[in-house]
């Protein structure tokens, strides 16, 4: 027995036999969960029946209500579905806009989908409005787009994706227990 490498590692579950019946894989950087990496519990696996080697299949557990050991062993994973959701990936996006300009978000969706949504919010004056949900329109092959309203100078626009599964999955990008769970981008004058 060893203690499993902080940078991430392949692990092969075996069972009584010497069989390999699963392969767990982890990373610390990209785009595996960063708050995994010392910021919550732990990694969960979310569908026990996908591969358990692509970070896709992997989440950052929710961090406890106190300050204390987590994640879920011996219980059902908070982050668990039964099939895999759709996996989300973004495009190059602008990180600063002018007033007057459109925020375009393109992302890549893997998996079937049957909604794609650009999420946001604005903060301006010191108040921040409530999220706002837009539907993304679908592209050539698995290219989602949208695009946010112009917004005054000095806002800041926060934003993140959710992908519906044809059988009800869910997932956020950035994901809800990030250590950002969401992208972000300031209108200056």
């Amino acid at each position: 027995k060893r203690a499993l490498k902080r940078g991430g590692e392949r692990l092969h579950l075996k069972d009584a036999s010497g069989t390999i019946v699963d392969i767990a894989r982890y990373k610390d950087r990209s785009p595996w969960a960063a708050s995994a990496d010392g910021y919550s519990a732990s990694l969960e696996r979310i569908c026990p029946t996908a591969n358990g080697d692509t970070a896709d299949n992997w989440a950052a557990s929710p961090l406890p209500a106190t300050p204390k050991p987590s994640g879920t062993p011996g219980r059902q994973n908070a982050r668990f579905s039964a099939v895999l959701p759709p996996s989300i990936t973004f495009d190059h996006s602008p990180m600063e806009l002018a007033p007057g300009q459109h925020l375009p978000v393109a992302v890549t969706v893997q998996g079937n989908a049957r909604s794609v949504e650009l999420l946001y919010h604005v903060i301006a004056q010191g108040a921040e409005d409530r999220e706002l949900t837009l539907p993304m329109t679908a592209e050539v092959g698995s290219r989602y787009r949208g695009s946010i309203p112009p917004q005054t100078a000095g806002s800041l626009i926060r934003y993140r994706v959710k992908a519906i599964g044809n059988d009800g999955s869910v997932r956020f990008s950035p994901d809800v227990q990030e250590l950002r769970p969401s992208r972000s981008v300031y209108v200056h004058e």
